[in-house]
Order: C-alpha cells, then structure tokens, then sequence
C-alpha cells in the first residue's frame, strides 16, 4: 500500500511462506507521484482547489457509529446503490 520511496525487500521466511501456501500477491495501480507538478496527486490537488473536483459527491452513504454494520452490510450485499459509506462517531 503506497508508493514506496525505495526497494522493498521480502525476508526468506516469508518468501517461504508465500511459496509453501501457494499465496497469492495481487497489486494496483493507483496513482503517480513524483514530486513533479504534473503528477496524479499534484493534478487532483490543483483540481480540488479550483473546486473543478466535488469529493462530497462521491459520499452516498452518511451513518452514525451504531450504522456501521449497516453500511458493512450495504456494500458486501449491494442492497443499495453506494460509493463511499462513512460513519461518524
């Protein structure tokens, strides 16, 4: 998770693990950041403070702590039409 600022270097052991469980490692790709102005985080980041990106919008759910299992429950089952849930408590 994040983009690492140098080699990521995996011990034998759990090299191991990874091999004798016949785990599986799945990745994504998100984001480019660079320290360079033209960069995914620094294009959203000009975006948001030009107001041209509406974050709220994306917020389809607000719940209350006690709502939590609800709002678990609604993205698991798809019961309703959701984007991001929040709780607040």
């Amino acid at each position: 998770m994040g983009n690492p600022a140098s080699d990521v270097i995996m011990d034998k052991a759990v090299y191991w693990k990874v091999l004798r469980r016949q785990l599986t490692l799945k990745g994504i790709w998100n984001s480019s950041y660079t320290h360079s102005r033209d960069d995914d985080w620094h294009y959203c980041l000009k975006r948001l403070s030009e107001g041209q990106i509406h974050p709220e919008h994306f917020i389809t759910h607000r719940l209350a702590l006690s709502g939590l299992e609800r709002g678990l429950l609604i993205m698991r089952d798809k019961t309703e039409a959701y984007g991001k849930v929040m709780t607040v408590g």
